[in-house]
């Protein structure tokens, strides 16, 4: 018997909703990323109240209590609910391009007498808590209001010396109670661990056949007049509008193929992972990029350039190129200053140090697969960009060591220390930035700093195979890191596994000795006791045929899921999640690039492109055009 995952969520650009519990429909979290707090704010009910939830109240009994959903078009949480004559449903509609969502409640009495409804939504708020991979409570005032200049508002704030952060609910026609405590009346306050409760219901009669449809619309802001303007523009639009332009979207962007499983796991985790990772602050406006977006995960609000560039990046790459384009151009202008170490907030301070050398390469690694899916190569011409090609090549060359050929690192792919300095997964992605680095040079006409590029990935080539191969009971394989003084170890990780050279074309997956450190590998892995995403994603890169990646996913079933990032589809909860929204975007491109693997083939072989013009039109874009009508 299948079972409900314990969460489900949905959200846009400003706001995600990443816990929404499909038993009663509540939404149990709201988060938004803020340039003043360096992370994602979010709000938490009550232990036993969501934020909002719906009500359908017949002779006292709420029918959301005991209710079933679906995901329309993967993104769009449905809730259906029946009891006493009466059948209602629910749904949840973000809102491109603006700091809102709505709500629609619709019910239909199916009895042959009339009912009386009291119905509409109910919730708390209780927490605010500031994320940056720990979530820590926030202290201040919270406020729960009628709204200041319009009465069919309700407000909940936060302040300090003045107000952080606001949202608004909008309906007409429904009561607007809020509370703290015993307390009731047009503004109350709540202490720290005090709960502020509203309620936006309506008791209706309802004759035999009856439809009865309730919209909410939701804002959010730096204080409460932009919060309520948010709703408020929301409400004109009015909620089909709403509802059909986040359909038409969906439709534009949805994969499809004849696998249908192949087909949800891939569309739930890319829309999870282009809305978990890019944000826009909703205090300064900006665009930024974080590996997570709910305090679920441990990455949560946190920038790691290896999660930006070479996890998530080619699923926001396979949804829209110029959206892919703005991560490049925010990379390279809010990031560069501390590239290469474990972490950093979003406004590119550093958050947790340590060198990875890995993660100096991901940046290299987005811009070489930019241009070869979009033969964009205007982005080249950026100064900035150049600027930070420069610098990387800079830092690399301080990690080189003279008497092994090798780069060094100071801490593994899993943010561990590293025993030895020279890893060889991470060499192999330094030799290829190398090559990709020479392609982008050639086409500019920097032929020079081409053909330098090209030779220093002859030479690392030549260090590796001299320097990483060891003796071990499979025969000859590639040692998991070396000291430069006869020392290695024999080891693997998922984030950087050894079984994926091939992927990067450092050796073909024939070759005797990749052959033997493959059975190394899974033998390691059998050790681990468990699977990851990383780890399917691994045996995804190494797949055949779409039909072997088919294969692979049937497969998952039987196998013992422990630390597990994938996104669930609609009707199996076989892959579980820990809400790491990049790991989820490697795993949607990947998949994706297996089942299509002819056409991706092709598309990855890259023309010698020489460019006859210094300007190069960027991608044309309307993903971020804000409309005045939906």
């Amino acid at each position: 018997m299948q079972k409900k995952p314990r969460h489900i969520s949905t959200g846009n650009q400003y706001i995600v909703l990443p816990n929404i519990n499909p038993r009663n429909a509540g939404i149990e979290k709201l988060g938004f990323m803020m340039s003043a707090f360096k992370s994602i704010v979010e709000l938490h009910g009550p232990d036993d109240t969501p934020l909002i939830a719906p009500v359908a109240e017949v002779d006292g009994k709420n029918i959301f209590d005991d209710c079933r959903y679906r995901m329309e078009k993967h993104w769009i949480p449905n809730f259906v609910a029946g009891g006493g004559g009466l059948d209602a449903s629910y749904a949840i509609y973000p809102v491109l391009n603006r700091r809102s969502f709505a709500v629609v409640i619709t019910l239909t009495n199916t009895s042959l007498k009339s009912l009386t409804v009291n119905t509409g939504i109910r919730g708390a708020w209780k927490r605010a808590y500031h994320t940056v991979g720990v979530k820590k409570l926030m202290y201040g005032v919270k406020s729960g209001r009628i709204g200041t200049l319009d009465k069919q508002l309700s407000v909940f704030e936060f302040r300090g010396p003045w107000p952080m952060f606001a949202v608004a609910i909008y309906s007409v026609g429904t009561a607007n109670k809020v509370r703290s405590g015993l307390e009731e009346g047009n503004a109350v306050h709540a202490a720290d661990e005090q709960a502020i409760h509203y309620e936006r219901t309506i008791s209706v009669n309802m004759e035999p056949g009856e439809t009865l449809k309730l919209p909410f619309y939701i804002g959010i802001g730096p204080e409460e007049i932009s919060a309520a303007s948010a709703a408020k523009e929301t409400a004109m639009q009015g909620s089909e509008r709403v509802a059909n332009a986040i359909r038409n979207w969906l439709d534009i962007h949805t994969f499809v193929c004849k696998d249908k499983t192949a087909a949800d796991i891939i569309n739930a985790n890319n829309l999870y992972s282009y809305f978990y990772t890019q944000f826009v602050t909703i205090d300064t406006e900006k665009f930024v990029i974080a590996t997570a977006g709910t305090s679920d995960c441990d990455h949560c609000g946190i920038y790691m350039d290896r999660a930006a560039n070479r996890h998530a990046f080619p699923a926001v790459l396979q949804m829209n190129n110029a959206q892919a384009r703005d991560v490049i151009e925010y990379v390279f202008n809010h990031q560069i200053k501390n590239i290469g170490l474990r972490s950093r907030f979003i406004d590119g301070v550093t958050l947790e140090n340590g060198f990875e050398l890995d993660q100096l390469c991901a940046p290299i690694r987005a811009i070489a697969l930019y241009t070869q899916f979009t033969d964009d190569f205007s982005l080249l011409f950026d100064l900035k960009v150049q600027n930070g090609i420069n610098k990387i090549m800079n830092i690399l060359e301080a990690q080189y060591d003279k008497k092994t050929g090798l780069y060094e690192t100071l801490l593994r792919s899993n943010g561990k220390y590293s025993e030895h300095p020279y890893i060889c997964f991470q060499n192999v992605l330094v030799w290829r930035i190398l090559l990709d680095t020479s392609k982008l040079y050639g086409s500019i006409h920097d032929l020079d700093r081409a053909d330098n590029m090209n030779r220093m990935a002859a030479d690392l080539k030549k260090a590796i195979d001299k320097n990483f191969i060891k003796d071990s009971e499979f025969g000859k394989v590639y040692a998991y890191s070396v000291d430069g003084d006869g020392n290695f170890i024999l080891d693997d990780e998922s984030e950087g596994s050894l079984s994926i050279l091939p992927y990067f074309e450092f050796c073909k997956d024939d070759n005797v000795i990749y052959l033997n450190t493959l059975r190394m590998v899974k033998k390691i892995r059998e050790k681990w006791g468990q699977i990851r995403t990383f780890d399917i994603v691994n045996d995804l890169r190494l797949a055949a045929s779409a039909g072997e990646a088919i294969d692979m996913l049937d497969s998952l079933s039987f196998m013992p899921l422990g630390e597990e990032y994938v996104l669930s589809t609609d009707d199996d909860t076989r892959l579980r999640r820990n809400h790491n929204a990049s790991v989820a975007g490697m795993l949607a491109y990947t998949l994706r690039m297996a089942i299509e693997s002819d056409r991706y083939k092709k598309k990855r072989i890259t023309k010698d492109l020489l460019l006859n013009s210094l300007y190069q039109a960027p991608p044309p874009t309307t993903e971020n055009r804000r409309k005045a009508r939906l």
